[in-house]
């Protein structure tokens, strides 16, 4: 898209996803140093020993030239050139070297949203090496034990991609890196819909970004502030109805009930019958049930919530839940509901109005907003991808496995025979005579 104006807010590069996280082994170079082959098999050190970089300034081939700190707040507004350190790091996965690179943005929703509690201990598929190891040390041993295809520099859309994750289609994209990528035109439905109730120009932007799919570079940070008017999608029911016996049951362990089941599930339930859907979908029991969900470290929307990592990301998250929260939708509690402190969110307040949040949340349209929470959604359903990687890995150990039979010692001892063999080619070269005629 030419015209750069016409770009919604939030749309393309910027903020966290300028950066990357790089794991591995940097030797002086920056390249790996803790991989040999041995009798055509690759051995590589493990993940106890990686290092954490944050990285920018890509060279196109898995290398980066400057350093930042790590202990900078992501998606700060301070300029990313202050406090930099000019020094290369490769992440090429020429050759079978283990260090890779993930955009920052992705990286930290991985590491705030993988539940790494729920999972067996490491001492069932490493009874070995059982003490505990961290985030980034399991998922460098993650990505570098499954069966990966071998990078093919004249073929990109192979590069990154691991066997197993369904990446909603990004490496059919024209551009083929997970970094800059605008899917295929399916079909013209939304632009044709648009160009009939006559809108053109700018106009065209939102339902062009819908059949293109562009919706996926949104930035993933847009919540939506209420509606003027909120309609339910659920029938409001008025009048006397049998009930169930789980009427009678208290709220807490109605909750605890429908805990047990997927949300899915729960709304069927609601569709059984008048009274259960009375019972389910009154504004009080819905936002008790999706409030569960949200603030639950199990739940299946905790997704919802600002991620730590981002403290811009939290302020406008919450923002925007002061606004629902003050909103006419919210619930009544004899507190009020703006009374909440600075040190409790307002998506915990008691008050919050989630029965009308979420709907509003999940809405699919061409605002901003939606685009946005689309792109987190993705997100979310791409990080279960990792979370049953992760089970696998738990469980099963290593799918492939290159670590086990790493010797120090052996990849010590080929370094320095390379490096008298690189010095006896300089000493060569050294004596060679060049002949000038005159």
């Amino acid at each position: 898209m030419d015209h750069n104006h016409w770009w919604p807010d939030g749309f393309g590069d910027g903020g966290f996803f300028d950066t990357a996280i790089a794991i591995g082994y940097f030797g002086q170079f920056g390249d790996c140093n803790a991989i040999y082959w041995d009798e055509g098999r690759p051995r590589a050190a493990g993940g106890r020993g990686v290092e954490l970089r944050r990285v920018r300034s890509s060279n196109g081939y898995g290398g980066f030239n400057i350093l930042l700190p790590l202990n900078e707040a992501s998606g700060t507004a301070s300029p990313w050139y202050n406090n930099i350190v000019r020094e290369s790091t490769s992440c090429t996965s020429r050759d079978r070297k283990p260090n890779f690179f993930v955009l920052e943005g992705p990286y930290r929703y991985l590491e705030a949203w993988i539940n790494r509690g729920s999972l067996p201990v490491r001492s069932l598929a490493f009874p070995q090496d059982s003490n505990d190891m961290g985030f980034a040390s399991e998922l460098y041993e993650i990505i570098n034990s499954r069966l990966q295809v071998e990078y093919d520099w004249h073929e990109p859309r192979v590069a990154g991609y691991l066997p197993g994750i369904e990446y909603d289609g990004i490496e059919a994209s024209e551009s083929g890196f997970q970094d800059t990528f605008y899917g295929t035109r399916k079909g013209s439905h939304w632009t044709g819909l648009a160009i009939s109730r006559g809108l053109q120009g700018k106009e065209l932007v939102p339902y062009l970004i819908k059949d293109f799919k562009a919706w996926i570079c949104m930035r993933p940070d847009l919540w939506p502030s209420p509606p003027t008017t909120f309609t339910s999608p659920f029938v409001i029911l008025k009048g006397a109805w049998a009930l169930t016996h789980l009427h009678n049951l208290p709220q807490d362990v109605l909750l605890q009930i429908f805990a047990l089941l997927q949300l899915s599930d729960v709304m069927n339930l609601s569709s059984t019958s008048k009274g259960m859907r009375l019972l389910i979908t009154n504004p009080g029991m819905l936002s008790a049930i999706l409030r569960w969900e949200v603030l639950n470290p199990y739940g299946q929307l905790r997704w919802i919530l600002p991620v730590a990592a981002f403290p811009k990301e939290v302020e406008q998250a919450e923002k925007i839940a002061q606004e629902w929260l003050t909103s006419s939708d919210t619930l009544h509690y004899n507190r009020n509901p703006t009374t909440s402190t600075s040190l409790m969110s307002a998506f915990q307040n008691q008050a919050f109005p989630y029965y009308a949040f979420i709907p509003t949340y999940l809405t699919v349209n061409t605002s901003n907003e939606s685009f946005s929470m689309r792109s987190r959604r993705r997100f979310w359903k791409q990080v279960q991808q990792f979370q049953n990687l992760w089970l696998e890995y738990r469980t099963n150990g290593w799918d492939t496995d290159i670590f086990s039979a790493f010797n120090p010692k052996t990849l010590e001892q080929l370094q320095i025979a390379g490096m008298v063999s690189l010095h006896i080619k300089l000493q060569m070269s050294s004596n060679k005579c060049t002949y000038f005629p005159i």
